[in-house]
């Protein structure tokens, strides 16, 4: 993703934790599911304007989705 003329990358650390690097791989934002007591939590370091969040956090419910195994 490049954003402001600087390049981001989307790094799945686990179906339930996401995090965007810059560059020099700095984590300037974090998606963080709360575990048992649902929800998200959505943390940055930069201030991104709410539609870029909203973007990667929806991209990131669709990548979980993608994941998730059928039992039949």
């Amino acid at each position: 993703m490049e954003y402001d003329g600087v390049k981001y990358t989307l790094l799945m650390r686990n179906t339930q934790n996401y995090a965007l690097l810059s560059e020099n791989n700095e984590t300037v934002a974090q998606i963080i599911h709360r575990g048992i007591m649902g929800g998200w939590d959505v943390i940055t370091e930069k201030n991104f304007p709410s539609e870029v969040l909203l973007g990667i956090f929806i991209f990131c419910r669709y990548i979980e989705s993608e994941n998730e195994l059928t039992i039949v």
